[in-house]
């Protein structure tokens, strides 16, 4: 036969907290893009480790028509979104943009969102990072369509 149960044991320490956080970084003032690539926002002093990023942000146009490029890297990779936008005071002189980008850190690290115009004379406005730590992130370039 079966004995009687024995007494509980001491409970445990707590364990560490999961692998998942978010930051959430933001600038809504517009600042001027030129024609080379301008720092508009930046996640800084992220820890190492895994994360799934993504960036938006409201481009405009000052002057003629003007293809926009933004691009978000961080531990040594990088994404990018392209835009074309009509002459300002036209429908379509504006446009958002957004990002997608899963990186791992291997120290400590920035996630940085630059921007450029053709023109040379366009802004950004409504800039956003949004970095979620997660335990590890694969990155797999799919096949076919």
């Amino acid at each position: 036969p079966q004995g009687q149960a024995g007494a509980d044991g001491a409970t445990g320490p707590q364990g560490p907290i999961g692998p998942s956080s978010g930051i959430y970084v933001f600038r809504d003032e517009g600042v001027a893009v030129g024609s080379s690539p301008t720092t508009v926002l930046t996640a800084s002093s992220l820890a190492a480790g895994s994360y799934i990023f993504w960036a938006e942000a409201t481009a405009a146009n000052n002057t003629s028509g003007s293809y926009l490029s933004c691009s978000l890297s961080a531990g040594g990779t990088g994404a990018q979104s392209d835009t074309q936008l009509l002459p300002s005071g036209f429908w379509g002189f504006g446009d958002e943009l957004s990002v997608t980008l899963g990186a791992t850190l291997a120290t400590s690290g920035d996630a940085v969102l630059s921007c450029w115009s053709s023109s040379g004379n366009a802004s950004i406005s409504r800039r956003r990072i949004t970095a979620i730590k997660v335990g590890s992130v694969s990155v797999t370039n799919a096949p076919g369509p």
